[in-house]
């Protein structure tokens, strides 16, 4: 029974957290996680980084860098769940994204 109860939990977690796995900026940022330890900044800073990395994937994407904090703050927990720790300073939107050592 309790085999089942588990397996019911991870299906309802990935439910969960597919939608939020298909967003514009989750590959990005898992992949910039890759190879940085931490990355710090405004959300203009975060827009400007990630359209020069990823300029293909970003091209047809909202300009403000408002919507890209939105979007961060929506997906955490995808994040969360590849082991990035996600901060938003409430004041200034600071964006803190750090890689989960192991």
């Amino acid at each position: 029974m309790k085999a089942i109860e588990t397996e019911v939990t991870l299906i309802h977690k990935e439910r969960t957290l597919a939608p939020l796995r298909s967003s514009v900026l989750f590959q990005p940022l898992c992949l910039l996680m890759q190879e940085m330890q931490e990355w710090s900044g405004k959300p203009s800073q975060l827009k400007e980084f990630l359209s020069t990395r990823f300029p293909d994937e970003l091209k047809t994407w909202y300009r403000s860098p408002s919507k890209f904090v939105e979007e961060v703050k929506k997906i955490t927990p995808a994040l969360q769940e590849e082991g990035i720790t996600v901060d938003i300073a409430p004041k200034t939107e600071l964006i803190t994204l750090t890689a989960k050592t192991e």
